[in-house]
């Protein structure tokens, strides 16, 4: 290594750095095709829906929580989006086989939402908008405009009957939800709850982190005494426990009651505020600039495919034009959801995936002179 860390700010900086070099060049030199895109695609899914189902059982069931969402919902998102995308290329250019593919990817599309959104709901948000999205996309720049494209579209010309009928509908969910928590005596399913912790914990959290932040990291005074405190660096943004085990990196909130209150920061503010603690108002300037920029990046290579692939249709542009389109998504969903309303969704584990999504992006600005 470079570089060996000495708070969780450089094991972070060190993990972007190793990603950022080795993914761009894998995917350089990879042989990506419609078929292994397709295909890997599709074998996410169906794992992912496996283990969101272990989560869900969790739930009612004396058995280990995993909470598998949080790190690996994002994928779920890249690998619907990169197959869906996929699949409306190739039926626009009259494949008849795409179709037979279409209702498989639909029901585990659907399956995945369904046991995913039980265990988390801003999981189910993440699920909504990367459907929505991808299928509006899919729509403006495909051709042959799917019926949910066509729906994504008129979103902004609903009349009031329409709006009426999805907010009854939403009303509907949430008093489901509810009344289940009630019989089957599960706080975690509750909206209620969830609404009312989050009034509990969140304004505490603000109040934390305003008084405390600085330009660069925060002030070590309120928190608890006899831990080794850095006030930059201190863990509450932080990688999987894992991956600083191997620096033997001491991180406080890693520990006992600590775990707790990294949890609530986590559940109940936006990341730009945990970010603008731990690292300072500079850390969330940092992370603003890092989406921005991986966004514009990925939108003008996706562009650069669309524009190669009008052209002259070659399978291994189309390959690569589906898999970029699928990361983008994801991050975006991702970046959306964990810097401003919930940090859970883009911290710990979930951080690691969202920085191999931000690599899988920029990978595709390095390109052999031959696809």
């Amino acid at each position: 290594m470079y570089l060996v860390p000495h708070n969780t700010g450089e094991a972070l900086l060190d993990f972007v750095i190793m990603t950022h070099t080795l993914i761009p060049l894998t995917l350089a030199y990879s042989t990506v095709t419609i078929q292994r895109v397709l295909s890997l695609s599709i074998f996410t899914l169906v794992v992912m829906a496996l283990l969101f189902s272990v989560d869900v059982l969790s739930l009612f069931l004396p058995m280990p929580r995993h909470e598998f969402t949080h790190p690996f919902g994002p994928l779920t998102l890249a690998a619907w989006a990169s197959a869906r995308y996929l699949v409306g290329i190739l039926e626009s250019r009259g494949i008849s086989a795409a179709r037979r593919t279409r209702p498989v990817l639909n029901l585990l599309w659907l399956y995945v939402g369904m046991v995913g959104g039980l265990m988390h709901r801003d999981y189910l948000l993440s699920w909504f908008l990367c459907w929505v999205g991808t299928e509006y996309l899919i729509a403006r720049y495909l051709e042959g405009e799917t019926r949910v494209g066509a729906l994504a579209m008129r979103a902004a010309r609903m009349s009031r009957r329409t709006i009426a009928a999805v907010s009854v509908i939403a009303v509907g969910f949430v008093a489901m939800m509810e009344a289940l928590a009630r019989a089957l005596n599960k706080p975690v399913l509750s909206p209620v709850v969830r609404v009312q912790r989050f009034a509990e914990y969140t304004v505490p959290g603000l109040d934390l982190i305003l008084k405390n932040a600085h330009l660069i990291g925060h002030s070590t005074k309120p928190l608890p005494a006899g831990y080794h405190w850095r006030g930059f660096g201190d863990g509450f943004v932080t990688l999987p426990v894992g991956y600083l085990v191997m620096f033997n990196l001491d991180v406080p909130t890693l520990h006992g009651a600590l775990v707790t209150r990294k949890d609530l920061l986590d559940y109940m503010l936006p990341g730009v505020f945990v970010w603008a603690f731990d690292f300072g108002y500079i850390g969330s300037l940092l992370l603003s600039l890092w989406v921005g920029l991986t966004l514009y990046v990925g939108s003008r290579c996706l562009a650069r495919y669309i524009k190669m692939h009008q052209c002259e249709f070659s399978s291994r542009i189309v390959a690569r034009e589906a898999m970029l389109f699928g990361c983008l998504i994801a991050f975006a969903v991702q970046s959306l959801i964990g810097a401003f309303l919930f940090s859970r969704a883009m911290n710990s584990f979930a951080l690691a995936t969202f920085t191999i999504l931000s690599a899988a992006i920029w990978g595709h600005t390095v390109i052999r002179t031959r696809l």
